[in-house]
């Protein structure tokens, strides 16, 4: 006997069939059908995927470019670092004019061990024109107060330095009494030998 008979459409075709096959085969191509969808699914996730690896690949590359060029820089300020016997010596003739200029306003019984060339500027700052005022000052500001500060007592330290080897033939002031001081000073060493026992008047 034969079974009852239904049409069938696949991909745009209608197939006339026996019930028990149409069933069949509309089973079958809706596995088809769903495990395409699975297929293509799979598909977009990989693409997609591969497109976040690819941007992740193109931000590393950015990061490590970015560190190597931060290594350029530190290498080159190692190299510049380097203590080379000029520098070394530039150094120490920096520090000693810091320290003698401290010095001259100070006095020699202020330490400068441990110090910090910026903190015996400060140091002579402060004590010059006041700890309130030099609170207010940054290293730059500092660097430039202990300049004009100190400029003055180099040039006199100069100044008295050449004349207690120098004769001085400019009649003094009658008020210039460290002038006179000094010239009383050098006449004295001059005719020191003088006044020695058993030497000739």
């Amino acid at each position: 006997m034969a079974g009852e008979y239904r049409t069938v459409t696949i991909d745009s075709i209608q197939l006339e069939m026996e019930d028990v096959a149409a069933g069949v085969v509309l089973r079958t191509v809706e596995r088809m059908e769903q495990a395409n969808k699975t297929l293509k699914d799979q598909i977009a996730e990989l693409n997609k995927a591969q497109g976040s690896h690819t941007a992740d690949v193109a931000e590393l590359k950015k990061q490590l470019d970015t560190k190597d060029g931060q290594i350029a820089v530190l290498q080159k300020q190692v190299t510049d670092a380097q203590l080379t016997p000029q520098k070394m010596d530039e150094m120490v003739r920096n520090r000693m004019e810091i320290v003698g200029r401290a010095s001259k306003i100070l006095g020699s019984s202020f330490v400068t061990d441990g110090k910090t060339d910026i903190e015996i500027r400060r140091a002579v700052c402060t004590a010059k024109i006041g700890d309130a005022a030099v609170r207010a000052m940054n290293d730059d500001a500092i660097n430039g107060a202990f300049s004009a500060l100190t400029v003055a007592s180099v040039n006199d330290g100069s100044r008295i330095l050449a004349t207690s080897f120098t004769p001085n033939t400019q009649p003094h002031n009658a008020h210039d009494a460290a002038s006179i001081a000094y010239e009383e000073r050098n006449k004295w060493l001059r005719d020191a030998h003088r006044q020695r026992p058993g030497m000739q008047q």
